[in-house]
């Protein structure tokens, strides 16, 4: 997947909410999702997104703490 973005590209852990839509991350498992959606609910973060390379009918939601760290692989503006 790294691969693809024909270059280097930046990944670092970020807190969750540091997150934008069109980020590119990795959770627990090693599929890497694109960030759909972020909504910061009091000390908690929603993110929607979507698994990189599967076609999927529905966003995958999860709720993480603001300050839970996530691997970033991208960010919305590279």
């Amino acid at each position: 997947m790294l691969a693809a973005y024909g270059g280097d590209v930046p990944i670092e852990d970020v807190e969750a909410g540091d997150l934008r839509s069109g980020d590119v991350v990795r959770g627990d498992d090693p599929q890497a999702h694109r960030v759909e959606r972020v909504v910061r609910v009091g000390a908690r973060v929603v993110l929607e997104m979507r698994p990189v390379g599967l076609e999927i009918s529905e966003a995958v939601r999860v709720t993480l703490p603001v300050d839970g760290l996530v691997m970033r692989l991208g960010m919305a503006a590279d």
